[in-house]
């Protein structure tokens, strides 16, 4: 199929693969079944580490150190990092003693442990 639209991906106007998601997003139909997998959710990946997935571009790991809890990417913004410590406090109360950042872009939601 040709698409006059540069811009747009021609998976996006083949209706023969495009779908609609749950959140009225369009996208080739695995990648809106792909979606399920991550949900948001917070995994106990084994003792003192958790992991939440489907907050946001970056997953958020967590784990239990010496001096209290080792934040793993803080994400892209205050707020998704604030749900992070959300879900967080439901398993401990421990401060986070540390940050661990693996990309540039995943430090604004700091500010989020800061206040």
């Amino acid at each position: 199929m040709e698409n006059s639209n540069r811009h747009i991906p021609s998976s996006f106007t083949d209706k023969s693969v495009t779908r609609t998601g749950p959140k009225q997003q369009l996208g080739h139909e695995k990648l809106i079944s792909h979606t399920v997998r991550l949900e948001q959710q917070l995994w106990e990946v084994t003792d003192d580490v958790w992991c939440l997935v489907g907050n946001g571009l970056s997953n958020q790991t967590f784990v239990r150190g010496p001096k209290g809890i080792i934040a793993i990417d803080t994400g892209e913004c205050y707020e998704e990092m604030a749900a992070a410590l959300k879900l967080l406090r439901e398993k401990t109360d421990e401060p986070i003693a540390g940050i661990i950042y693996t990309h540039f872009h995943y430090v604004d939601g700091t500010r989020a442990i800061l206040e």
